[in-house]
């Protein structure tokens, strides 16, 4: 049996901190904005219950899929029994949930792979910033503070970096290219 001062505990240091985010995520995935609280509290409980069996080893992680969960189940009671269809029997409310279809899981899985072997070519400070800015979501000047560098580098290594990255998710090599640093050719002679 979970102490409840203990999941008390838990949810307040673990889960609460991410609502921010959660609410972001649900005001993305969801058009009815009335339902928000209603949402992210069924998101708490779902969560409350899962910690009471076992701690979810990456929370953030868990919280997001128990939203999507969340929100799926939704939109799975909210469509009427008799709701007309489009052609071929896929109603419009199925094609807008088209990201939750198994090759679009797959796709997606791939891309990030793609995106953390990009982050790994990248040079161990610009990645650091990468992870900080765009990742983690802190600002230039907390990024700034945390590495102990001046807020220009922290502009400076993230766009050579986002650059790189872009460069190899499109299939180029993802180095970082400094402006500047070409080499030109010099016509030699008269």
């Amino acid at each position: 049996m979970i102490d409840d001062a203990w999941l008390r505990n838990w949810f307040m240091e673990h889960v609460l901190p991410l609502e921010p985010a959660l609410n972001r995520f649900i005001k993305r995935q969801w058009p009815d904005l009335h339902d928000l609280p209603d949402i992210r509290q069924d998101v708490y409980e779902r969560m409350l219950i899962k910690a009471c069996e076992a701690q979810p080893a990456n929370v953030r992680a868990y919280l997001f899929a128990v939203a999507r969960n969340a929100i799926v189940d939704r939109s799975r009671l909210r469509r009427p029994a008799n709701a007309g269809s489009g052609f071929d029997g896929i109603s419009e409310e199925d094609m807008e949930l088209d990201w939750l279809t198994p090759e679009r899981f797959f796709e997606a899985r791939q891309e990030m792979s793609r995106f953390e072997r990009g982050m790994e070519k990248l040079p161990r400070q610009c990645r650091a910033v990468i992870k900080l800015r765009k990742i983690e979501g802190l600002s230039a000047k907390e990024v700034a503070f945390k590495l102990g560098v001046g807020i220009d580098s922290v502009h400076h290594q993230t766009m050579l970096g986002m650059r790189a990255l872009v460069d190899f998710l499109l299939g180029g090599d993802g180095k970082i290219r400094r402006p500047g640093n070409t080499k030109r050719n010099r016509k030699v002679g008269p």
